[in-house]
Order: structure tokens, then sequence, then C-alpha cells
């Protein structure tokens, strides 16, 4: 979230916040604090810099007046706050220069302690971020980038024109070897709509390979309710994700309306 806040524009996230400013610059319903993904009193576990406010754009937060549940929060307090990344924040510093900081919509916020030193622990660490639906477009071969966590995932590809050609989708881990690559689908095809799973073994960024002749599309969301595959069976699980059947949909496929090339 600190590197990369655009990266997670729309995801929900539950954080501990030290409130490093909460003053006349950010207004009755906006803080600056530094974060921790649990309930902590050691002031190292709390990094970085990021805004919080009730607007969904942080130039707007300052507008806002009515926020009772930030009455009796102050400076040094720490909160845990559910909020929605908005992305990237910039603001001009006291000194006149530009920082660049995350920006988080509040939802709601509840006072933990006056100071990190009077946090009691432990308790039960904030939910994890929800993975989220992805999705790349493109023309032709290509090779496109996604990051994912452990478990299975439900991918629609879509392909237009070209012709009659071969159609392949196939994933394969950042760094990792060549039977690391997971086989999603692979269609001698003149278009259509192809759905299957791919079980991703465990998390970290993957190289997406297309080879197709026309303009396609491809959509993957998380399967709730599937078991992650353990680390330790990562070739079990490549070799489920290879076995797994593509359904090929007529043309035109009977459920949608798509305008042959």
């Amino acid at each position: 979230l600190l590197k990369n806040p655009d990266g997670f524009i729309g995801r929900p996230i539950t954080v501990y916040a030290e409130i490093l400013q909460f003053n006349t610059a950010t207004g009755l319903c906006g803080f600056h604090a530094q974060i921790s993904d649990k309930r902590s009193n050691n002031y190292r576990d709390y990094e970085g810099r990021v805004s919080f406010g009730y607007s969904n754009a942080a130039t707007d937060s300052a507008r806002i007046t009515d926020c009772p549940a930030l009455d009796d929060v102050y400076e040094d307090n720490v909160v845990v706050v559910v909020g929605t990344v908005r992305g990237r924040y910039t603001y001009r510093t006291t000194f006149g220069g530009q920082n660049a900081i995350p920006y988080v919509k509040i939802d709601s916020v509840d006072l933990v302690a006056e100071s990190w030193r009077d946090v009691s622990t432990p308790t039960p660490t904030p939910a994890a971020v929800v993975p989220m639906p992805q999705e790349w477009r493109g023309t032709g071969e290509s090779v496109v980038r996604g990051r994912f966590e452990a478990g299975r995932y439900a991918c629609q590809s879509i392909i237009l024109g070209g012709g009659y050609q071969q159609f392949s989708v196939a994933f394969s881990p950042v760094n990792g070897e060549e039977s690391d690559t997971i086989l999603l689908v692979d269609i001698a095809t003149e278009g259509g709509i192809f759905e299957g799973t791919v079980n991703i073994p465990y998390d970290g960024n993957y190289l997406i390979e297309i080879e197709a002749a026309g303009s396609w599309t491809l959509f993957c969301a998380p399967s709730y309710g599937l078991q992650p595959a353990p680390r330790e069976g990562a070739r079990a699980a490549r070799t489920q994700s290879r076995r797994s059947k593509m359904v090929a949909m007529p043309w035109p496929p009977p459920m949608h309306r798509l305008t042959r090339p």
C-alpha cells in the first residue's frame, strides 16, 4: 500500500493507525497516521504515512465537519480504521515541498488507546485484504503481469477476430521454472468464450502468456470457499490445473450476443 497506492484503489482495508497529525491543516474529519497490520504496543510496528478522511477524495476531506466518531480522538492516539483505499494523495508540506502518500476513505473508526504504549495485546489481527477480480485486454501475442494469492480462480477468456487460430493462455510465476507453467486454455478456434479454473499454488507475481491472432479479453476472479493449494503440493496443483477441461462454447455463443468480426 505504501509503495503503490494506486494499485490498491477500491480495495477494503483494516489497519491500526498511530495518529501523527490531526490539526487545522488536516481538518476536523481527517488525519495523517502511521499504520500497522496488527494491534501492537511496539512503536516499530507502525510505519509509513497515510492520509485518512471521510470523503472519497482527500482534497474534499477538509470540507466535512460532522464526524462524531473523531470527537475524542487526538494526535498520538491509536485507532483501528476500516476503510477503502482511494489511491495516491499529493499535498504541499509546510516547507514548500510536495509529498505523495496513500489516501484511505474511512468507513468506521474506533479509539484503541491514547498512545502506542497503552495498547493492550494480544488481540486478533485485522482481516486480510480480500482478493479482487482482475481483467486484461490486448491484441495478438502478449505477456501481461498479475499478482495472485494462493487459491483457485475462475477465469473467462474471449477471443475475437483473427480468423481460425491457435488460442492459448498460460500462467507462470515470475522467476519460476518452465515446469511451473499452468495452462488455462490451448485450443484452435475461430473465436468465442472459454471458461475454466486455474489453481494458483502460492502467493506472488505471475506472467500470463497469451497466444492469439485477434483481440482478446481475460477475466479472473477468486473462487471463494475453495482451499488454497499448499506450497509443498504445488506440483500436484499444477497437474490438476493442466487437466482442467475448458468449455468451448458454440459460435456465436447462445448465452451471449457478440458481433462476429
